[in-house]
């Protein structure tokens, strides 16, 4: 069973490691890429309507399998109610839903200032929105070396089984796989990070090189962190410049402090 989940897991890091680095690097893109994937739909169920009296029809509320909102100070709260749990994107950030043909709304007043996002996210490549929910780029350009930018990528799976398994045995599953399936990466460290009481993370660390699309050589840092939440695997990675990334880390730590379950939200609201 475990040699099952391990493929399972193996697979998703890959995804997740090289969709982005794979836009801003030189690197062989997977051949799973490159296929066209459908975008999320809202099939709405029949309304009730009147028959006997002419009562008003009842229009259920149909409630999409994700959001990315726009909040006031800017920041982008994305929300999951498939898996249950949503997260707070701040403005420094641009996130962007993975299911979206056209990013330019999204990057439309930064892009102005900030060419090398715009191109970053010209080079995206497609992805499967069903894994892989959003991206993220920093917007901070003292955090940019060459052309590598600090990136982000949320994504769930759905494993009924895989995600009733002991965390430190995923943690060790993942780490296994950095080490098996790059080379050139050094594990720094893993363990499982509690949040909070009701809220633990396990994670892994680990640096590698790549040449960028301008020849620029970087060292990169990545952390990976994940949890089970009800049928649900969410995996967030960070990807950072080396010697950027004290301080992109200390933000992605403030971001995983806004995780918060949907279930456990509206228990506490009655």
């Amino acid at each position: 069973m475990q040699k099952r989940h391990a493929f399972r897991f193996e697979l998703l890091l890959i995804v997740l490691t090289y969709v982005l680095l794979a836009c801003q690097a030189g690197t062989l893109v997977p051949s799973f890429f490159a296929t066209a994937t459908p975008t999320f739909t809202i099939t709405p169920s029949p309304t009730a309507t009147a028959t006997s009296t002419p009562t008003q029809a009842f229009t259920p509320t149909i409630v999409p399998d994700m959001s990315l909102e726009t909040q006031v100070d800017g920041s982008s709260l994305f929300i999951d109610n498939k898996a249950g749990f949503s997260v707070l994107i701040p403005s420094t950030w641009v996130a962007i839903p993975a299911n979206v043909d056209d990013f330019t709304p999204y990057v439309k007043g930064i892009s102005e200032n900030n060419p090398q996002l715009e191109k970053a996210f010209s080079m995206l490549q497609k992805v499967d929105p069903n894994i892989l929910k959003i991206m993220a780029m920093d917007t901070n350009m003292e955090h940019y070396v060459g052309s590598f930018i600090p990136n982000m990528t949320v994504a769930t799976m759905k494993d009924p089984i895989g995600s009733k398994l002991p965390l430190k045995n995923v943690v060790q599953i993942m780490g296994d796989t950095i080490k098996s399936q790059f080379p050139g990466a050094k594990l720094l460290d893993s363990g499982i990070e509690q949040v909070n009481s009701d809220f633990s993370y396990g994670y892994n660390e680990w640096n590698t090189s790549i040449n960028t699309q301008d020849d620029t050589a970087v060292k990169i840092f990545q952390k990976q962190v994940f949890f089970p939440i009800q049928d649900y695997f969410v995996i967030m990675t960070l990807s950072a410049p080396a010697s950027k990334y004290d301080d992109v880390l200390a933000e992605f730590e403030t971001i995983m402090e806004t995780i918060q379950f949907l279930d456990r939200q509206s228990s506490t609201s009655g």
